[in-house]
């Protein structure tokens, strides 16, 4: 499912779970931001095709249809995403053999989320001016 706005948003979440994709939309759109959702990678490549790219990807690594390492990869081959920073997150981080930082992700968080780290990595992000479309 893939949330429609009528401004662009500041901050795209990307998470299979359905009640961790709503929990972080209610989280940011509390602190003040503007969010968009999408279920998986292809949602979430289809919604920054056609919108303004956000000054935010939150971006969980283990999904189907698209994981995040995969959605990482096809953004780096987009040179409008290129620079959106995005903040990988995942349960199990360490050890992988892809790491999210290797494949072009700013930040990696583990799961579960430290909330206050989270809304300011998002404040921080958010700060930045806005990309050149």
């Amino acid at each position: 499912m893939l949330t429609s706005l009528t401004r662009p948003a500041e901050v795209l979440v990307i998470d299979d779970d359905p009640a961790v994709r709503g929990c972080l939309t209610h989280l940011l759109e509390r602190a003040g931001h503007t969010v968009a959702a999408a279920g998986d990678g292809r949602q979430a490549l289809d919604n920054l095709r056609s919108n303004p790219p956000p000054r935010l990807i939150l971006l969980d690594l283990a999904m189907p249809v698209m994981d995040g390492r995969e959605f990482l990869i096809r953004r780096q081959q987009a040179p409008a995403l290129r620079d959106v920073p995005v903040v990988a997150f995942s349960a199990c981080i360490d050890g992988d053999a892809a790491c999210p930082l290797d494949l072009g992700a700013a930040e990696a968080l583990h799961k579960p989320f430290d909330l206050p780290k989270l809304l300011a990595v998002a404040r921080r992000y958010c700060a930045a001016p806005p990309l050149a479309v």
